[in-house]
């Protein structure tokens, strides 16, 4: 949609891959876990065996653990390379930087002005 110039329609495909609001696009969308979370990985354990064995040094504060949010599908990286080289249009070629933005005539969400939940 970007190298077609068709701005709007690629806003809106950013959109509804978008989790943040997707069932407002999306009015099918099922509710989901949509955040990041530590998880057994992140502590200093050899392997899962030992981790499932002295998991209680996790709670104790005994282990290291590492901080930080971990992201194990590959699509929130595809979706930041969409927006940022294609949508945004900022990207190198032969080490030139090239600014070429698709940005949509009017903005391309609506403005919730209500931000009680």
């Amino acid at each position: 949609m970007a190298v077609l110039g068709e701005a709007d329609a690629l806003w809106e495909a950013l959109l509804v891959a978008n989790p943040i609001s997707v069932s407002e696009r999306v009015a099918n969308a099922a509710p989901r876990q949509r955040n990041a979370y530590f998880s057994s990985s992140d502590a200093a354990f050899a392997d899962r065996y030992e981790a499932s064995f002295e998991w209680s040094r996790v709670r104790d504060g005994t282990v290291a653990v590492e901080g930080g949010w971990r992201i194990y599908s590959s699509g929130p990286g595809l979706y930041v390379n969409l927006l940022i080289r294609h949508a945004l249009g900022v990207h190198r070629h032969f080490g030139d930087r090239i600014n070429q933005p698709v940005l949509p005539s009017a903005p391309p969400v609506r403005i919730r002005r209500d931000l009680s939940l």
